[in-house]
């Protein structure tokens, strides 16, 4: 899994790295039961996405590193992991609850949104109408 500590390095990622491959942004919680029972399958998602594929990146709302680092150990997460503690990231794309998805084409551009929990079948649409 990748790590990052700093709202920075994600917008460097977010910015700079993807360039060509489409986001899945999905902002989180460790205490929101929704986004834990969702997990499972923004994980099979990311796997079978491959490294070609759309670039997961779960953003953990009013969460830091320590708090992030134990939930992600515990679920087996291997997809981008960012703490955003101070909410900043949530701020800058007006997230109001949890889990929300934001998914981006390859050219930036966000195609869809959704707030709650997606089902397999909806994650699966969203990723393949974002390339």
């Amino acid at each position: 899994c990748v790590f990052f500590s700093t709202l920075w390095e994600v917008l460097l990622v977010l910015l700079v790295g993807p360039r060509g491959r489409p986001v899945w942004l999905v902002f989180v919680a460790t205490w929101c039961s929704g986004c834990r029972a969702e997990m499972p399958d923004v994980q099979a998602a990311h796997e079978s996405a491959g490294p070609q594929g759309i670039q997961v990146v779960a953003v953990y709302v009013g969460e830091g590193p320590s708090v992030v680092g134990s939930y992600v150990d515990r679920l087996g997460l291997t997809f981008t992991q960012v703490p955003d503690p101070q909410t900043k990231l949530a701020a800058a794309y007006g997230v109001m609850g949890v889990p929300a998805h934001f998914f981006i084409d390859a050219s930036g551009v966000v195609r869809h949104t959704w707030v709650g929990v997606l089902s397999p079948t909806q994650m699966d649409e969203a990723i393949t109408t974002s390339r």
